[in-house]
């Protein structure tokens, strides 16, 4: 059910992944923002998978002032990108839950996400992900410049625990049984 290679494990970790319809409601142009607002941030490689409305926008914007960032639109391939990946990017704080962050703990990929939304319900930051300040570039450049620095052992306790939140608290078995109580079945 997982794979057998941690990320936090091999090499120097500068390839991001960002799963998201291209939506403004969720804010893939805060990564351009924050981008903007932080070079070291720059060094980075970002792959966006995905489609939708602010697509060509971005894709136009990206293109003139961050080569950096490329936009690959619909995968049907994400389990792999996210094990590929060495940090998965949510920009989201609007969603009650993101589907993403279990499919990424279950890659061992480790996450950086908004504080806000249903995502600090899921994600504790330096526990099992790290937590920018939801809609600040500014911080959220600052928190990807300094992953960057960041040498890869010190991900592996992230990416550990992560992995141990997903088997317990978020386990298929665990799951059905909130589903049934939920509906009083």
């Amino acid at each position: 059910m997982y794979p057998n290679r941690w990320h936090a494990q091999k090499g120097a970790g500068h390839r991001v992944a960002i799963v998201s319809r291209l939506d403004p409601i969720k804010r893939v142009d805060l990564l351009l923002d924050a981008l903007d607002c932080e070079p070291a941030a720059r060094a980075i490689r970002y792959d966006v998978y995905g489609t939708g409305a602010d697509g060509p926008k971005l894709q136009e914007r990206a293109r003139r002032d961050h080569p950096n960032v490329h936009f690959h639109g619909y995968v049907s391939d994400v389990p792999r990108r996210l094990e590929d990946c060495d940090l998965l990017l949510h920009l989201s704080s609007e969603e009650p839950f993101g589907l993403v962050l279990l499919e990424a703990m279950a890659a061992g990929t480790p996450i950086l996400a908004p504080n806000a939304g249903g995502v600090p319900t899921i994600i504790r930051h330096e526990g099992t992900g790290y937590l920018y300040p939801a809609g600040d570039a500014r911080g959220l450049g600052r928190l990807l410049a300094a992953w960057h620095r960041d040498p890869p052992a010190s991900r592996f306790r992230v990416v550990r625990s992560a992995r141990a939140e997903l088997v317990t608290r978020f386990s298929p078995t665990r799951m059905a049984a909130a589903y049934r109580q939920a509906l009083g079945v």
